[in-house]
């Protein structure tokens, strides 16, 4: 009953932030905010939106009907994500601009994108590889970094 109490709780704190990210962004340092994704709704739960809404925001009174909205619009943009194909996209040839210049996509960066969502235990979908990949290119994540601190303590595989 009290572990059942305290994921209640959970889904409801994530609930709140989902629903605070959507209407306030996200703050990526002091003066710049981004607009909430899949990835930072992935990092405060695993469960998938629609689940989380169905469960939680529908009827709850915690939440005003047009915070409901903009939740349930959030879960309609992501319900056709799908599982990223590991093989097919390391067989793609993937290139885009980066500072007016073309930049192809090495299978090294696509292999470290992936292990860094298994890393973080963010799904491994096409649209949070996309972000992870936005974010690399032109956001300044140093996916790098993170993989290295996390080597010594463990492996994260690619299949």
């Amino acid at each position: 009953m009290k572990n059942e109490k305290n994921a209640q709780n959970n889904n409801l704190e994530a609930a709140k932030i989902t629903v605070n990210g959507l209407q306030y962004g996200v703050l990526v340092d002091k003066d710049t905010l981004r607009p909430f994704d899949l990835v930072d709704y992935y990092e405060n739960t695993k469960l998938l939106p629609k689940t989380l809404y169905d469960n939680v925001v529908y009827d709850s009174d915690e939440f005003t009907f047009e915070e409901k909205r903009g939740f349930y619009s959030f879960v309609l943009q992501n319900s056709d994500d799908k599982r990223l194909n590991v093989k097919e996209i390391m067989s793609i040839k993937h290139t885009v601009i980066v500072e007016d210049n073309p930049k192809v996509i090495t299978e090294q960066e696509k292999t470290n994108v992936i292990k860094y969502l298994k890393l973080k235990k963010i799904p491994v979908t096409v649209t949070t590889y996309n972000i992870i990949l936005k974010r690399y290119l032109y956001e300044g994540l140093d996916i790098c970094d993170a993989l290295e601190k996390s080597a010594s303590s463990k492996k994260v595989r690619v299949r």
